[in-house]
């Protein structure tokens, strides 16, 4: 099993951490302990006509124009930000993301930064962007900690107005440990970089990874393949089809972590995306017609 402090897919600014605007282009520099990836866009929906190169396809994922609930999260200032986050519509202006990207925004936010919301396929071109909105708040769980071990990634922000056509994704409430979905694959949804020291987030894609573990506070995916989550997935949705047929949340994307000495913690690495069914009644508070309300209350 996993150990959840491993290196969360972090992407905020912290103290060790700077903007840098260079050429018309934003680069987020992270030195988040040895776990270290840039990201670099050009936030196009507020400055005009975009620059970026479309971003080579999750790491070994697919570009895809589904689940439309799933955003990203840019900080931007005088037209020029950048991706660090992703996240869930769960209810009309509710937002399911991790712990540690609330975090972020809320540091985003004391340097002056304003926090958007971005839904459709890439942030660096206009037609990627099919709508965004600015959060307006940010709610991190109480039980949010991220020393010595990451417990209770899961925050919400809201939206100062509903995104254009955008349906709410349902949330999980089955127990994935007593209904046995080891083995069982989960569809993981990012806006992040595809591989350890690369720098093109802003792309939505997906992988399909099975789930190695579980325990009562995340799922454990692993792909013997080499298909992971890598910055800026952070907060992102591993999705579950039920036997309904149903596309739901049962994940929030949370970290990454090595598999041995040697592979690269993004490319061949695991991942841990906390378990949504444990957060219902906290959720519920908050995102009032979201599904939540009651069900597990953090792990235990």
């Amino acid at each position: 099993m996993p150990a959840a402090s491993a290196h969360p897919c972090h992407c905020g600014l912290g103290p060790n951490e700077a903007l840098r605007l260079t050429d018309g282009r934003a680069t987020l520099l992270h030195t988040l302990g040895d776990f270290m990836s840039a990201v670099a866009l050009v936030f196009s929906v507020l400055v005009g006509p975009a620059h970026a190169q479309e971003a080579p396809p999750v790491v070994l994922g697919t570009p895809t124009r589904d689940y439309p609930a799933v955003g990203a999260f840019v900080a931007e200032d005088e037209g020029y930000g950048a991706v660090f986050c992703s996240g869930t519509v769960i209810e009309d202006q509710w937002v399911l993301t991790a712990g540690h990207c609330q975090v972020a925004a809320e540091l985003y936010a004391d340097e002056g930064y304003d926090i958007y919301f971005v839904v459709g396929t890439d942030v660096g071109t206009s037609a990627g962007v099919r709508d965004y909105e600015r959060v307006d708040r940010t709610v991190l769980h109480p039980d949010y900690e991220d020393a010595p071990y990451l417990l209770n990634d899961v925050g919400l922000a809201h939206l100062e107005g509903a995104l254009d056509g955008i349906e709410p994704i349902e949330l999980n409430r089955e127990d994935p440990a007593t209904n046995s979905w080891t083995g069982d694959t989960l569809k993981y949804v990012g806006w992040g970089i595809t591989g350890d020291g690369e720098v093109d987030a802003g792309t939505k894609r997906y992988a399909d990874i099975a789930i190695e573990a579980i325990d009562s506070y995340f799922i454990y995916g692993y792909d013997t393949g080499g298909r992971n989550l890598c910055s800026g997935d952070s907060g992102g949705a591993a999705l579950v089809v039920g036997d309904d047929g149903v596309t739901r949340i049962a994940g929030v994307n949370s970290f990454v972590y090595v598999t041995d000495s040697v592979t690269p913690r993004c490319e061949g690495g695991g991942n841990g995306a906390a378990r949504v069914d444990q957060y219902l009644q906290w959720i519920g508070q908050y995102a009032k017609d979201s599904g939540g309300g009651s069900g597990g209350e953090g792990g235990t």
